[in-house]
């Protein structure tokens, strides 16, 4: 038994909700924030199988007893921490059917004959991020109007219609468009998020020409392709790139998204290559990621011959704010909100968004557009 069982009084005493189970995961003690947090009587959960009698979600799912963090922590031999694991999503769910958002540590006794089952509820925690984007939110619409304007003088100066300006002052102007055009980025990306986190993001269901966005994208890069003398080679297959139902705004920002992190990751005369073609349903995308097109589409990848990503941060790269260390150390602009936002979007067109990499031998990112979005056939 548990040293923590003998001590009931401060266990109950505790805001935590904790539930103490053998090796078996029959729950033997339960505190008083458990129960309120449940919403069950004492009698009924004491003696039950933990994964019978709490009704744990892991993203939507009901946890048995193969996939409880109980058996994690067991298999390690050691504490399990749910954070450890950014992508999964707990619930937990109430007598009165209400689910509760919850974080969960599992630490075991020394004889490892039982195990503490500690959740947080995690309520109040959505609430402040909820605040806390509609701060950003705010912040960043606040911003748009003043570097817009400043945008908008800097473009007139430069006509020299109000004077001349002498070789200095150009150049200090142009220093100044470049400063302003990272911030209008940043701004925008902002944006994009706050609309992703407050889901306020409408999917427009509208007819795109999928070439002809692919084209603007490639001529808006070129600038930034041009001062880093990266050789762009794209290869578009024919076929019908019209989608039916997509959005042109969203379909750019993902596409656009991707070509400046291969540009920004490729040394200087590195190469970027775009290829584009149409798929079928049911056709095979990914053979390492066994990923299939659901329904007819566009297929684009994205490949250069940059830095690439480690292995052990793959799995963090689409990840808000997340830039992998190799990154860290270049002379690069970015703050790691481009895949967060290209994969959001992705998932409200329907579609899919992957890569595969290789240190120092450089990426390549995988988008699939669906011809008709999923659910709507």
């Amino acid at each position: 038994m548990s040293k923590l069982a003998i001590l009931p009084a401060l266990l109950n005493s505790l805001r935590d909700a904790i539930i103490i189970v053998d090796s078996e995961h029959v729950i033997v003690f339960v505190n008083q924030s458990a129960i309120g947090l449940l919403g069950y009587q004492r009698t009924l959960l004491v003696g039950a199988v933990f994964e019978d009698a709490v009704q744990l979600q892991v993203n939507g799912e009901r946890v048995s007893k193969d996939t409880s963090p109980i058996t994690k922590a067991q298999k390690k031999h050691g504490i399990y921490i749910s954070d450890s694991e950014p992508d999964l999503k707990l619930s937990m769910g109430r007598n009165d059917r209400s689910l509760v958002p919850v974080q969960i540590s599992v630490v075991p006794d020394e004889d490892l004959n039982s195990y503490n089952v500690i959740f947080h509820d995690g309520s109040a925690d959505e609430k402040i991020d909820q605040a806390k984007n509609e701060f950003v939110a705010l912040v960043s619409h606040q911003l748009r109007t003043p570097v817009n304007i400043i945008s908008w003088y800097i473009e007139k100066l430069l006509t020299e219609k109000k004077g001349t300006l002498n070789e200095k002052q150009r150049e200090y102007l142009r220093e100044i468009e470049i400063s302003n055009k990272r911030v209008v980025d940043l701004v925008q990306a902002i944006v994009n998020v706050s609309r992703t986190d407050l889901s306020r993001l409408k999917h427009k269901h509208e007819e795109v020409d999928f070439a002809n966005v692919l084209e603007k994208v490639l001529v808006s890069v070129q600038e930034l392709s041009h001062q880093k003398s990266i050789t762009f080679d794209k290869v578009i297959d024919k076929g019908d790139y019209l989608l039916n139902d997509s959005d042109q705004e969203l379909s750019s920002i993902v596409l656009k998204s991707i070509l400046i992190n291969a540009i920004r990751y490729t040394p200087k005369g590195g190469k970027v290559t775009v290829n584009a073609s149409t798929v079928t349903e049911g056709q095979k995308l990914s053979e390492d990621q066994n990923i299939i097109a659901s329904v007819k589409g566009v297929l684009v990848s994205i490949e250069d011959n940059g830095i690439g990503i480690p292995d052990e941060e793959k799995i963090r790269i689409f990840t808000k704010l997340y830039r992998a260390t190799n990154v860290q150390t270049l002379d690069v602009t970015g703050v790691g909100l481009g895949l967060y936002i290209a994969q959001n979007f992705m998932s409200i067109l329907g579609g899919r968004i992957w890569f595969t990499s290789d240190l120092r031998e450089g990426s390549i990112f995988y988008i699939y557009y669906p011809c008709v979005q999923i659910g709507i056939l």
